[in-house]
């Protein structure tokens, strides 16, 4: 195996090894730190010193704490995406899929709820480069996208074929009014939250069968049309 030797005489395997697991410890102390104290009270020059490394190395790795909410964001949808199919391999009915898929969302998330949480107000500004809506976060939306993709794929359930294109991006919607609504839940395990996903879904895919149907087709154009202007 080639092995690279940098001019010091330090393996470049060993270095960057070395800068990933430093990197990583910089996010973990920022991300625990925006839980405790929030994201705009938080300084760089506080999470340099919790991780132990001088604020110059931290701007190194990321040059703002934006960057280190971003490479949160990432992480999470990456486990994500990596793990929908084996989530609803073992489901057959879309809504089932579609339970599960939101359900491992949850789960994913859960470790970082109390960040989520400090994070709302600064979420929901349109202006925010860590709006889940804005041009800084379109890679992760795309790659949520595809993942909502992976859950409908092979699954029409009598969807009428005019509705169907537009199905990733209704049910990615979805899943963010289900986040808002996880981080208000101060029920025990955000159990409400679980069980609203388990009733309202079943009930969407039942109403997107019924608007196949050639008597509601005048209803279904209308849907179509304010799906098309609300398209970015």
């Amino acid at each position: 195996m080639l092995l690279l030797v940098d001019v010091e005489g330090e393996c470049v395997s060993e270095k960057t090894s070395k800068g990933q697991k430093t990197r990583e410890r910089i996010e973990g102390v920022a991300w625990d730190l925006f839980a405790e104290k929030g994201f705009e009270k938080t300084t760089m020059r506080e999470i340099a010193k919790e991780a132990g490394v001088s604020l110059g190395a931290a701007y190194h790795y990321f040059r703002s704490k934006d960057e280190m909410v971003m490479a949160l964001y990432r992480r999470t949808q990456m486990t994500i995406s990596a793990d929908v199919a084996d989530v609803c391999a073992e489901h057959l009915r879309l809504e089932d899929r579609l339970c599960a898929f939101l359900e491992h969302g949850l789960e994913v998330l859960e470790p970082h709820r109390e960040l989520m949480i400090r994070l709302s107000s600064v979420i929901i500004n349109p202006r925010s480069p860590l709006s889940p809506f804005g041009p800084q976060t379109h890679e992760i939306r795309r790659s949520a996208l595809e993942s909502v993709m992976v859950v409908l794929e092979g699954h029409d359930q009598g969807i009428h074929a005019d509705l169907r294109p537009h199905l990733p991006r209704l049910f990615w919607l979805a899943w963010m009014g289900v986040l808002v609504y996880w981080t208000h839940d101060d029920s025990e395990g955000q159990r409400r939250t679980r069980a609203l996903v388990n009733k309202v879904v079943p009930m969407a895919v039942q109403v997107l069968g019924l608007l196949s149907l050639p008597m509601v087709e005048p209803l279904r154009t209308g849907l179509l049309e304010v799906l098309r202007l609300g398209q970015p």
